[in-house]
């Protein structure tokens, strides 16, 4: 592919809704997202299931399982989480037995635990390189102690930065600020890469540079911005 099409199609690098052609330079840093980005789209298919296991509406657990998830990845526990999303997507039924708490925990960590494995090659790369690599993430516990069993995070970044870990969530400006102080980079010269646009927006309020994670060509952006 020739210069002039990669660099039309770089976008979200800057403020939110950029679409400077601009060929920037090669970021300092690089902070990743987990879901999404480090791992291939979550399937949401299990949530039917999961709806019929709980005698639950499947609309009503889907909205259900993300209204409370913001606070299951602060610090609320899975236990918990559940049981609100059990409370709201069935109202007045029982509360969930171990069986179905156990059940619910593994299947939805599943879910968030096929990894994008290019993305993670990429970033061993930019590190290699000499770049300084983070990743940061909304997340819970059960999901990242998944995680570790696969990879050493803190050997494969610089910084790590989990929302039940540190007590901030995105887009909470805070949360950016504390990655970067951890990458000991300035917001200027560090890639922001997440595949929501309201954690993309608030990364770039702080001065990152960001990238929204999307479409089939997401991986061939990223690479065009940070080799």
């Amino acid at each position: 592919m020739n210069r002039r099409i990669v660099t039309r199609r770089l976008r979200f690098v800057g403020a939110p809704g950029s679409r400077s052609i601009a060929r920037m330079a090669r970021p300092a840093g690089l902070i990743l997202d987990y879901g999404n980005v480090l791992t291939h789209a979550q399937d949401q298919t299990w949530m039917d299931g999961a709806a019929r296991r709980l005698g639950a509406d499947p609309v009503a657990f889907r909205a259900a399982y993300w209204q409370h998830r913001h606070a299951y990845d602060g610090d609320l526990s899975a236990a918990a989480y559940w049981g609100r999303v059990a409370a709201t997507s069935r109202p007045g039924a029982r509360g969930l037995d171990a069986g179905d708490l156990a059940w619910l925990i593994e299947t939805d960590v599943a879910s968030w635990s096929v990894y994008n494995e290019p993305v993670w090659t990429l970033a061993a790369e930019f590190r290699r390189a000499g770049g300084r690599t983070a990743i940061l993430s909304n997340s819970g516990p059960e999901v990242m102690a998944r995680v570790r069993t696969r990879w050493t995070l803190e050997a494969r970044f610089d910084a790590v930065v989990i929302s039940c870990e540190v007590g901030l969530s995105e887009p909470d400006p805070r949360i950016y600020e504390l990655c970067l102080e951890r990458l000991a980079l300035p917001a200027a010269g560090t890639l922001f890469v997440d595949d929501r646009a309201d954690n993309v927006e608030g990364a770039a309020r702080v001065g990152l540079r960001t990238l929204q994670f999307e479409g089939p060509d997401a991986l061939e952006r990223l690479q065009a911005l940070i080799r």
